[in-house]
């Protein structure tokens, strides 16, 4: 299971910052350099950021998805300062535990330039505890108040539209469910 990320985003965001899904393919004796591809689906509010990555390993395809998933948010890609893996246990289904730190993009001015924000995660699924962390190093990189409305400015209304359709959807389907009626009495309704 993993712990409570920190940070909290605020100000004008929508929600916070989460993880909606995750996939990742992974293998070797591949001819291409890339092993490993992973995408991802963000969200916050009613805005959704996704992003695809691939690279030869599985953890750097899945912090590179991560960052092209909020390269509009944060003008850039987050600099990995920091990474270590510990396993929490002496067997392969012992817990991981990822500690990271994160810098703000390179192309970053002002005081959005400065600030390292770390992100630990624990869970018996390596990849998980790598997304986890991440996460919640870019949670504390977005609730520092140089980064107030990023996520606002950046933000778009995908989940409002999708949940607004799935509404419509099941409107319908009540509608087709309402057999017993006859066509004439469905008119008169």
């Amino acid at each position: 299971m993993s712990e409570p990320a920190s940070g909290t985003v605020r100000e004008g965001s929508g929600g916070e910052l989460h993880l909606r899904r995750w996939t990742m393919t992974t293998g070797s004796g591949t001819e291409r350099a890339t092993g490993s591809r992973a995408a991802v689906v963000l969200a916050a509010g009613d805005s959704q950021w996704e992003g695809t990555a691939e690279s030869a390993g599985a953890i750097g395809a899945l912090f590179d998805a991560l960052d092209v998933a909020l390269e509009d948010v944060l003008g850039g890609r987050v600099r990995l300062v920091a990474f270590d893996v510990h396993a929490i246990g002496e067997t392969a289904a012992a817990d991981a535990l990822v500690e990271l730190v994160i810098e703000p993009p390179a192309g970053a001015s002002g005081e959005r330039a400065t600030g390292r924000y770390p992100g630990a995660a624990r869970h018996v699924n390596l990849v998980a505890a790598c997304a986890d962390a991440y996460l919640a190093a870019l949670r504390g990189l977005l609730a520092d108040d140089a980064w107030a409305g990023a996520m606002a400015a950046a933000g778009n209304d995908r989940l409002a539209h999708v949940r607004a359709q799935a509404a419509r959807s099941k409107a319908r389907a009540e509608l087709d469910a309402d057999a017993e009626l006859g066509s004439a009495d469905w008119f008169n309704r």
